[in-house]
């Protein structure tokens, strides 16, 4: 948006996004969605910022606005076809433990993220630290897919999980967001991830401070900043 770019006051950038997200919702949305169903879409859209990156269930969305979960999926289908907000499915090969059918969702914008939140502190204020970095690594990702390629994540049921698994020709790569790490040392559930799926050759973690190589078994394993990531090639 040209106002954003075009000023430096923090104050007036604040108001220009409240004033987007008020738009989209009085006038997109308005045409989309019942006039009595306004208050359970902007009510859906507060608990996906405030969930940003989480697995969602569908079922507890519908409980929590009190629509049916025909009624949520549309709204989520909405958002993701004005490019508001997007659903990563979760990756499975059929073993019995993993989780199918589930999904994280993300908000394109971090800005607009803020505006619903009512929160624009400083980054290293904020307990939600961790799914904003995992976000931008999402973006990163989301923005660079070619057709031969797809996102999901990976999640146990006894909650092991990667953050992103990049499939390129079919092909998995996993993919770890962390902020702080002492030393390259591979996270626990990507260890699971490459117990489950040996022939992986490939996967990064995402970090705040250090790149390295190194080997896990017959994967190769790079630890990236979120810098060096932003122009990485996968």
């Amino acid at each position: 948006m040209p106002g954003l770019t075009h000023t430096s006051d923090e104050g007036r950038k604040q108001q220009i996004l409240a004033e987007l997200l008020s738009s989209y919702i009085l006038k997109d949305v308005k045409s989309l969605v019942k006039e009595e169903n306004i208050r359970a879409f902007n009510h859906l859209m507060y608990i996906l910022a405030e969930n940003q990156g989480s697995t969602i269930s569908m079922h507890s969305l519908a409980g929590q606005i009190g629509m049916s979960t025909k009624a949520v999926d549309r709204y989520l289908d909405i958002l993701e076809h004005t490019y508001v907000n997007f659903r990563v499915y979760s990756f499975s090969r059929n073993l019995g433990n993993e989780l199918k059918k589930s999904c994280k969702s993300y908000l394109y914008d971090l800005g607009v993220r803020n505006a619903i939140l009512k929160d624009f502190s400083d980054m290293d204020d904020r307990p939600d630290k961790g799914a904003i970095l995992e976000s931008f690594v999402f973006l990163r990702l989301q923005s660079g897919l070619a057709p031969n390629m797809e996102l999901k994540f990976w999640r146990t049921k006894g909650g092991h999980e990667v953050d992103f698994v990049l499939l390129k020709d079919r092909k998995p790569i996993p993919i770890e967001v962390k902020s702080s790490m002492p030393g390259p040392k591979v996270p626990g559930g990507l260890q699971r991830f490459l117990a489950r799926y040996p022939k992986t050759s490939k996967a990064y973690v995402v970090n705040e401070s250090i790149n390295d190589q190194i080997h896990h078994d017959n994967c190769s394993i790079s630890f990236v900043t979120f810098e060096r990531f932003d122009r990485q090639e996968l």
